[in-house]
Order: structure tokens, then sequence, then C-alpha cells
């Protein structure tokens, strides 16, 4: 008798622990929303800073750069005692207009950085506190496991040639037919359970 106690007290126990198969699969396909989730926030701010940087394409190469050709041009020739030879000095001016086009949008894309670097970081924090509850899930399943074993050994003792998985389909098989007793279209009803009254 006291063995029959202490094997439901331990089947009650495993119920407690037990990890249903859609916490497992909703939990798997959560880390999979949160890593398109970070790509989506990640394309966002690419997309909202290159239309953004466009923008100042747009005022550079139409205002800034002409007005710094003309001004490039003229302290070349104070620095050079002749004017500026296109044939001879264009590498030296394009290499110029380069570096002062990257300085100038050097804050932009610090801008770019910062904010991917402030996604990335919020996302690793999600996924690594997602990456806990999963290891927290599988050390469930694991526990589980190793009572299965606990339980089937005392059931066989109990009974021989039985174990968990013949007392698991049993229960499923009740509460099947609760269920069936439940649906509204089944034969029987809510309430009727064909036994004589």
């Amino acid at each position: 008798m006291r063995l029959l106690i202490a094997g439901a007290m331990v089947i009650s126990s495993l119920a407690c622990a037990s990890v249903p198969p859609e916490i497992v699969v909703a939990h798997e396909k959560e880390h999979d929303t949160l890593a398109a989730l970070r790509l989506s926030h990640l394309e966002m701010i690419d997309g909202f800073v290159s239309e953004k940087l466009e923008i100042f394409d747009e005022f550079y190469f139409s205002q800034y750069a002409p007005a710094y050709a003309a001004t490039w041009r003229r302290r070349f020739q104070e620095a050079q005692g002749r004017p500026y030879d296109e044939a001879r000095d264009a590498k030296q001016f394009f290499g110029d207009v380069v570096a002062e086009y990257q300085e100038r949008v050097a804050p932009i894309e610090d801008v770019r950085a910062r904010l991917r670097a402030a996604v990335e970081q919020e996302y690793a924090n999600a996924l690594a506190i997602h990456d806990a509850v999963g290891r927290w899930i599988s050390s469930l399943e694991k526990l589980n496991t190793s009572q299965r074993a606990s339980v089937d050994q005392l059931i066989q003792s109990v009974k021989p040639g039985w174990d968990l998985k013949q007392v698991e389909e049993a229960v499923g098989a009740a509460v099947e037919k609760v269920r069936k007793e439940l649906n509204p279209g089944s034969v029987q009803g809510v309430g009727q359970t064909g036994r004589a009254s």
C-alpha cells in the first residue's frame, strides 16, 4: 500500500514537472521571431539612415561640392603657383574631394553605427534571456526523463509488465472519453453517460 501511495506521489510530481510539447515548439518559434525582428529592425535603421544620406548627398553634390571645388582650385593655385590642370592634378583633386566627403558623411555613418549597436545589444539581451528560458525548459525535460525511469521501475515493481506509458495511455483515453462527452455533436451529449439511473 505504501508503495502505491509513493507511486501516486511520484506520478503527481511528474505531472507538475512535465513540459508540454507545445511549449517547446512555441519557444523555438519565439527564437525565430526574435531573430527575424532583429534583422527587420536593422534593415529599418539602414533604410532610414540611407534615406537621410541621400538627402545629404543631394545637398553635398548640388551645392557644397561646386563651392568646395572652386575654393580648392583657388587654394591649389596659391599653394602651387600655377592654375589647376585637369590632366595633371585631377587625381589629387578627386582624392581631396573623396576625403572631404568621407569626413562630412562620418557623423551620419556614426549615427547608423550607434543605432545598430543599440539594437544589436537589446536583441542580444533578449536572446540571452530567451536562451536561459530554453535551458530551463531543457532541464525540465531532462528531469522529466529521469523521473520517468524512476516511475517505470516503481510501476513494474508493483505490477510487472506495466510502465508509465501504459498509465499515460489509460489517462489519455479517459480524458478523450470525457472530451467526447463534452462535444455538443456527440451521440450521448453532456450529462448523459449511457448508464441506467
